[in-house]
């Protein structure tokens, strides 16, 4: 199974299909384009303790609890809490490794454009499918 390398280059790949499909891409789109493929080229990686983005996902969470809780947004404290803690449980290759997770995690990107759902999913199975690790 490919590293974290194997899985960027497949979602560059992606990346590069999406911008030959797409002629009229301003600067921002291109740039938003580039970084989403990037972070759901790794995503179902998250639960993976050792995993570059396991890892910056947490140091971000707990980044994000120490900011909440100085600016007295307790609420959203305990959702970065939450969040956290369900990292902390799920077990690696398990639900965010499935093409239901890559849905519901694409989802919310149709508010951006289908194309930025598509690139999203894309890149989400891109990764399951080089793990070999394809289930629903």
């Amino acid at each position: 199974m490919p590293g974290y390398r194997g899985h960027l280059f497949l979602g560059y790949l992606l990346f590069i299909l999406f911008v030959f499909l797409i002629h009229d891409l301003d600067i921002l789109n291109f740039i938003s384009l580039f970084v989403l493929v990037s972070i759901f080229s790794l995503l179902p990686d998250i639960d993976a303790n050792n995993s570059k983005i396991g890892i910056f996902f947490r140091v971000l969470l707990i980044f994000l609890i120490i900011i909440s809780l100085i600016s007295h947004f307790f609420t959203l404290s305990l959702i970065f809490c939450f969040l956290l803690l369900i990292l902390s449980f799920v077990r690696h290759r398990g639900f965010f490794h499935t093409l239901r997770s890559g849905i519901i995690l694409s989802l919310p990107l149709f508010y951006f454009g289908l194309i930025f759902f598509l690139a999203g999913f894309l890149s989400y199975s891109g990764h399951l499918v080089l793990d070999r690790h394809l289930k629903w």
